[in-house]
């Protein structure tokens, strides 16, 4: 029920799921709402090929592979598509194993310019389905090289189109999977957010050979890329009419000498930057930018600074181009500043081909900024920056030629691809939006085993040919306006974020709000969060104070337009006093909290920005706050890096103890290095590394007191002592510390001659060939550990399985610990429920006393 207690657009899946369409949901926050006795609907079966809501109408051609032939916008009663073309298209690409020019692996794509499959060749099978939530589309059809099924839904109420794509049975190697979609966007350019800014790019090439034309340009894009515009110029005739807009979002800034690029050229570039426009600074007697045979990318506009007299660039352009002379000569005259365009020999489209070289001046358009003298160069680049604020630059294309060629002039619109972990995209110049699926690599590394025996997926491949069932998720969206109109930033951060749900049972907490937020940060889509975590970086800084979110938080956030912005955080309770801070939460400029508690802060275009928050004095809690970091498998091997387990154990090793040697032939006394250390900062510590010894051995000391001060550390020496009669084999010492809520060990083997070779001294494997499950239904595959030592074993489990299995595969990670000689098992959960329908792999990694073993890897298949 809604806040007006009408129902809410809802509909119930197959498997009992209720989804439920929430209009405003506050960010950081949460919407109460009441569930009711009743029948909620499922989808019920329509007819035709077409579904529509409140903003786009989707129809599917089945004789093309299910592909959206006709994208509507309700609101505007305008095709998105171009006239013929389809969307949602599936394009298989063969690649070479490795790249022919450079050698490498996959870290170029290197398509060898033969296409293997598309699915607008097959004929696909169609089901409609309607709900008050909203309307789908599924589309199910066998390409050869794999089947596929995709999903395109329209919830009621949203602005966008939401697609799933799902591929099975894929067995190639060497392709690279795409999906792609045409736009009717006219005079567009490629736009990509990246990080925490939004930049133009240049268009890329698909269907190439790498052997003769290297360079794609695929880039990656973080929540979305789209085409449009994010700067243009607004051309006008000598007699003020308006011609068109020209977008543009890499530029070549041409300045007299490298004096005055230095002086212009920063404030320039970072005003195009904050309008999305990436740019090189060049002088007019250098070389010039854009040649792909040595440029990663290429230029789409040429900015030249100062008159003919000035800088020679300008003086070639203009002699080719009379009319720009006297046009730049009668704005200098009667304004004192000029801004002329001299058009290119031809589109922009028809001069970016594969192996592009757009040196040549007429090959691109150029702006003319300039003034009477070296200081009127300056005031025009001052007045051009300021007239980059409404990311608009005016110009007047006064000379011959064609100002705007065919297919240049932008039409004012845009179209995006939202993503969700896909970011590899590309544009081409026939506005067609290419996102990289998938990719099947054979070229090195791909194969590489590290630790002995190989491992590799079901079939004996490498887990590089993705040779199992994949779901991709991305979304649609487009109208009127450049990206910041679209609000794209905010949409392709909403789509990344999905709401979650939870059922509030009896017994529970008392009643929550109906609404309310958690953290606010305004304005709204302009500013967005970035991180909020409780004050304090131990970790950081090595510092011994742990985080805590009663004395303060952190909140990290971005302007996401390009403009300046007046930000405002308001928290669950009036901030008493806050701070600017660096990434280190060192704080700096002090905020005063408004008269209701909210603090303010000034952001340029695309800053990024840390603010400390402080709340009010609240009394201690009763509980721990639950923030710090511990490792959920303990005692942490030190040598944490053996156990290949990611850069650092959680919380880090503010204390930590080795024993060196790694292991010693124990036929009598022998000695080992005892080192401990503290990679604490701003105080001292002390502690007691107790050492454990097999039953009947004798450690001296049996403990080892340490104090150590900032950054300090201790040498120390142990002596172990073995039993006369010891039996045979490996034996174990161990040395433990405890700090802050964890304990830290580190080992040494203890060889007895006359035993079996130690090896690594446990063995593991799954206990199951396969594992089926139904959706919804639950399995346990049990794990075989095997301890070949005399002592015991402790250590860490990793479930592996292929993405988009692990919220169904549990534990991630446990412990176990495994006596000497003995045998244990662990359990691995698959809940069918969490995994959608397909076939994966599941395999065990077990790491202990710097040794790393991998189990066989199984099918796991779950089934409808």
């Amino acid at each position: 029920m809604g806040a007006d207690f009408q129902p809410l657009p809802a509909v119930r899946e197959a498997d009992g799921t209720l989804k439920v369409v929430v209009p405003q949901v506050p960010g950081m926050g949460l919407k109460a709402l009441p569930l009711t006795a009743g029948s909620i609907p499922e989808w019920t079966t329509g007819e035709g090929l077409t579904i529509r809501n409140e903003f786009y109408e989707v129809t599917v051609d089945p004789a093309r592979g299910g592909a959206v032939s006709s994208l509507r916008s309700v609101v505007e009663d305008r095709e998105l598509l171009p006239a013929g073309d389809i969307g949602n298209e599936l394009v298989v690409q063969e690649e070479f194993a490795r790249h022919p020019r450079f050698g490498e692996g996959p870290w170029h794509l290197t398509p060898t310019g033969t296409t293997a499959a598309r699915s607008s060749d097959v004929t696909a099978d169609i089901d409609v389905d309607h709900s008050p939530a909203g309307s789908r589309i599924t589309v199910r059809a066998d390409l050869g090289l794999f089947t596929y099924t995709q999903r395109l839904t329209l919830w009621t109420g949203v602005n966008r189109l939401d697609v799933t794509t799902t591929l099975d049975g894929y067995d190639g190697e060497d392709r690279l999977i795409r999906v792609r979609w045409p736009s009717d966007v006219r005079g567009g350019l490629p736009v990509h957010e990246v990080a925490d800014a939004v930049i133009g790019r240049g268009f890329g090439f698909v269907e190439v050979n790498s052997e003769e034309f290297p360079w794609t340009l695929d880039n990656p894009a973080n929540t979305w890329f789209g085409l449009g515009s994010t700067a243009r110029v607004a051309l006008h005739d000598d007699s003020g009419a308006l011609l068109g807009q020209r977008a543009f979002g890499v530029a070549e800034l041409v300045y007299a000498d490298w004096d005055e690029a230095g002086e212009l050229g920063a404030p320039l570039a970072a005003a195009l930057v904050r309008a999305g426009v990436t740019a090189t600074s060049t002088v007019a007697g250098g070389p010039r930018y854009g040649d792909l045979e040595v440029d990663s990318n290429l230029p789409d506009l040429r900015i030249a600074v100062g008159g003919p007299a000035r800088n020679s660039l300008v003086a070639e352009a203009l002699a080719m181009d009379p009319a720009a002379d006297r046009e730049l000569r009668r704005q200098v005259a009667e304004r004192g500043v000029a801004a002329v365009w001299v058009a290119p020999r031809a589109s922009l489209r028809e001069e970016w081909v594969p192996g592009a070289d757009l040196r040549d001046l007429e090959r691109l358009p150029l702006l003319v900024i300039a003034g009477a003298d070296t200081s009127g160069d300056a005031k025009a680049v001052e007045a051009l920056i300021t007239d980059l604020e409404d990311f608009t630059v005016t110009a007047t294309a006064a000379g011959g030629g064609e100002a705007l060629p065919p297919g240049d002039a932008w039409d004012g619109r845009g179209f995006a691809v939202l993503n969700r972990g896909t970011p590899g995209c590309v544009i081409t110049s026939s506005g067609d939006l290419h996102m990289s699926l998938m990719r099947s690599c054979t070229g090195w590394p791909s194969g590489i085993w590290v630790d002995p025996p190989r491992r590799t997926t079901p079939d004996g491949s490498g887990f590089q040919l993705q040779r199992w069932s994949h779901t991709f998720e991305y979304a649609v969206v487009a109208g009127e306006g450049d990206w910041r109109d679209l609000e794209l930033p905010a949409r392709g951060h909403e789509f990344n974020h999905p709401l979650t749900a939870r059922v509030r049972g009896e017994g529970m907490s008392p009643l929550l709000p109906r609404t309310t937020s958690l953290l606010e940060v305004e304005p709204a889509r302009e500013v967005l969060l970035d991180a909020l975590k409780p004050l304090g970086s131990p970790l950081a800084r090595g510092g011994s104070a742990p985080a805590d979110p009663g004395r303060g938080v952190v909140v990290r956030m971005h302007e996401v337009n390009g403009r300046p912005a007046r930000a405002r955080v308001r928290g669950p309770v009036a901030w008493t006093e806050g701070a600017r801070a660096d990434v280190l939460e060192r704080p700096g400029e002090p905020l005063t909290p408004d008269g209701e508690g909210v603090l303010e802060t000034t952001l340029t275009g695309f800053e990024v920005a840390t603010v400390l928050a402080t709340p009010p004095q609240a009394p201690e809690p009763a509980t721990d706050p639950g923030v710090a970091a511990h490792e959920p498998a303990q005692p942490v091997h030190t040598r944490y890096w053996l156990h290949n387990s990611g850069p650092a154990p959680r919380g880090n090793m503010p204390v930590s103890v080795y024993v060196s040697p790694t292991a010693l032939t124990a036929t009598g006394p022998v000695t080992a290095t005892v080192r401990v250390g503290s990679e604490l900062t701003d105080t001292s510590t002390t502690g007691t590394v107790v050492f454990e010894v097999p039953p009947g051995w004798s450690a001296e000391p049996a403990e080892l007191p340490y104090a150590l001060g900032p950054g300090g550390f201790s040498l120390s020496e142990v002596t172990v002592t073995p039993p006369p009669d010891a039996e045979p084999g490996r034996h174990w010492l161990t040395a433990r510390l405890t700090y802050g809520g964890q304990t830290y060990e580190d080992v040494l083997g203890l060889d007895v001659p006359g035993g079996p070779p130690a090896g690594q001294g446990l063995a593991c494997d799954l206990a199951a060939d396969r594992v089926t499950v139904r959706r919804g239904e639950r399995a346990q595959v049990p794990v075989s550990l095997h301890n070949t030592t005399r002592g015991p074993i402790g250590g860490q489990l990793w479930a592996v399985s292929s993405w988009g299995t692990w919220q169904g595969v549990t534990p991630g990670l446990q412990g176990f610990t495994v006596p000497g000689g003995e045998r244990r098992e662990s359990v691995i959960e698959v809940d069918g429920s969490l995994i959608p329908p397909g076939t994966y792999w599941l395999l065990a990694k077990a790491a202990w006393n710097g040794q790393v073993a991998y189990t066989r890897t199984i099918p796991l298949e779950v089934t409808p």
